[in-house]
């Protein structure tokens, strides 16, 4: 299972709606400095050549080829070429909406990733950029096609350093809410027993969390829920009855629930998922027979 923190992170990100504001590829001289204090969106940048210094908040930073940036709103940050050449990158500005609401969770980001596939990432850019200039109706849902996509692979690699990072008090009491939903799914979970572990008032629970989450507590629980039953689906032979028990639902509602969020019943979902499975695992066993034969 992901970190929790991870967990959290990845549904602030599928929540917030993204509005790419501008991306380019640029080449910037040598001595080029940029420094802004005040500015309201998110920059993502990934360095191809040549080297920078960045600083945030007073704290210096190396920006290096190979690695992809993201850099937070509201945030002091001076960016200046420290190369003899020009530095060439590729970058795009964006906004989340409700982004005032995202907490201090931000934090337990990284400023970088490594990249694996470096082609991936500049194409992706590539793509924000020709779609910027185009006139065509579908250019927004392209151009955040893309950003989607970069940030996914952002996240991505994040994991790989969470265990790092320092978790504070207040981070460890979401994640202790967190964890607590997803031990008792089977059963009614209710505000007030949530907000005792937050160590909230219920009502001042209700607002805390949405705004950490981007939905109410029986949104998310709900979501969770549904997202357990596709994995025991997916996963079990596990009687569609039994799928329901786990998952804290009636039989009835289950498939109630499942057929409005996937227009499909629970039935339908686990055939059609262990057959892409059976499928995978079949292409899999040809591929690796093969390579057997070509040694």
């Amino acid at each position: 299972m992901k970190p929790t923190n991870v967990r959290i992170l990845q549904h602030q990100f599928t929540q917030y709606h993204a509005e790419v504001i501008m991306a380019g590829q640029s080449a910037f001289a040598a001595r080029w400095s940029d420094k802004r204090s005040q500015h309201n969106f998110f920059r993502l940048c990934y360095i191809e050549r040549g080297s920078a210094r960045l600083v945030i908040d007073g704290q210096s930073h190396t920006l290096q080829p190979g690695k992809l940036y993201l850099l937070w709103p509201e945030v002091e940050q001076t960016i200046v070429n420290t190369g003899k050449g020009s530095l060439n990158a590729s970058w795009c500005h964006f906004r989340l909406t409700n982004q005032e609401q995202l907490p201090a969770y931000r934090m337990q980001l990284p400023l970088c990733t490594d990249v694996t596939d470096e082609q991936q990432v500049l194409s992706l850019f590539r793509k924000m950029v020709a779609a910027q200039a185009s006139s065509t109706f579908s250019k927004q849902l392209v151009m955040h096609a893309a950003l989607l996509e970069l940030v996914a692979c952002f996240l991505d690699e994040s994991i790989n350093v969470f265990d790092s990072i320092k978790i504070t008090p207040d981070t460890k009491k979401w994640q202790e809410v967190i964890d607590y939903i997803d031990g008792n799914l089977h059963r009614n979970i209710q505000i007030e027993e949530l907000a005792k572990v937050a160590y909230l008032h219920p009502n001042y629970f209700i607002t805390a969390f949405r705004s950490l989450m981007g939905c109410s507590p029986i949104q998310y629980v709900t979501e969770q829920r549904l997202s357990l039953a596709k994995q025991l689906l997916a996963d079990t032979k596990l009687p569609i009855a039994d799928v329901a028990i786990r998952a804290g639902m009636l039989n009835h509602y289950l498939s109630r629930l499942f057929k409005r969020r996937t227009g499909i019943t629970p039935m339908q979902y686990r055939r059609l998922m262990q057959g892409y499975k059976r499928n995978a695992e079949d292409l899999n066993m040809d591929s690796t027979a093969e390579g057997s034969e070509g040694r």
